[in-house]
C-alpha cells in the first residue's frame, strides 16, 4: 500500500493547483491550497499514531487504521475528483477545496501506521534495513508517479477532456 500512497502523493501534488484553476479558483488560492499536506500531516500523524498504538483489534494495532485510511482516501479522492460533476459553477470550488484537505488527512491516516507496522514487526537487528526498504518503496512510488505523468505533455489538460 505504501507504494500506491507515494504514487498518489506524486500525482496529486503538481496536479491539484491546475485542477483548482480549472474549477475557477484564483491562482494564489489554488497554489496556497497545497499547504494542506504539511499542515494536516503535522496534526494527523501524532493523532493517528496514538490511536493505532491504542487499538486493540483482533486484526492488530495497525491494520484496522490502514484499512480505514484506505477506504477514506478512496471516498475523499472520488469526491474531490468529481467535484465539477457533482456541483456546478462556484459550488464545485467550494466543495473541492475542503475535499482536498480532507483527502490529505485521509492519506496521512493511511500512511502513518505503515512505518509503525515496520517497527512493530521487525526485530531490533532488522529495524534499519526494513526502514531502508520502506524508503525504497517510497522512492519507487515517486518514480512511478512521475513516470505516469510523463505519458502526456500536460497531464492535467488530458484529465480535463
Amino acid at each position: 500500500p505504501q507504494l500506491g500512497v507515494q504514487v498518489l502523493w506524486c500525482f496529486i501534488g503538481p496536479n491539484s493547483a491546475p485542477y483548482m484553476l480549472h474549477l475557477g479558483m484564483g491562482h494564489a488560492l489554488a497554489t496556497l491550497n497545497n499547504v494542506a499536506g504539511p499542515i494536516t500531516g503535522f496534526f494527523t500523524g501524532p493523532i493517528v499514531g496514538a490511536t493505532s498504538d491504542a487499538c486493540t483489534s483482533k486484526y492488530g494495532r495497525r491494520r484496522p487504521v490502514i484499512l480505514s485510511g484506505l477506504i477514506a482516501t478512496w471516498v475523499a479522492g472520488m469526491l474531490f475528483a468529481s467535484a465539477e460533476h457533482i456541483f456546478s459553477g462556484d459550488a464545485a470550488v467550494f466543495f473541492a477545496a475542503p475535499m482536498y484537505w480532507i483527502m490529505d488527512v485521509t492519506i496521512n491516516i493511511l500512511q502513518t501506521p505503515h512505518r509503525a507496522l515496520v517497527a512493530d514487526l521487525a526485530s531490533d537487528e532488522q529495524q534499519v534495513p526494513m526502514q531502508v526498504v520502506f524508503v525504497f518503496f517510497m522512492a519507487v512510488g515517486n518514480f512511478l508517479g512521475f513516470s505516469i505523468m510523463q505519458i502526456y505533455d500536460v497531464p492535467v489538460e488530458h484529465m480535463l477532456e
